[in-house]
């Protein structure tokens, strides 16, 4: 299991309707995108999907 992967939308098996995602990005996330300025958080990010036949 990539770092990731538990960030990967499935936009390939997601229907053509609207889907909520919800994710908790904690230590570990800002540790892992290795990033010199960000070292810690807590952040709650929902991402709304809306697809249709022509765009996401």
């Amino acid at each position: 299991m990539g770092k990731f992967d538990l960030y990967k939308i499935p936009l390939k098996s997601s229907g053509s309707d609207t889907q909520e995602f919800s994710y908790e990005l904690d230590d570990k996330f800002f540790t892992d995108i290795d990033n010199e300025e960000l070292k810690k958080g807590a952040i709650h990010v929902k991402v709304l999907l809306k697809k249709n036949n022509r765009s996401l």
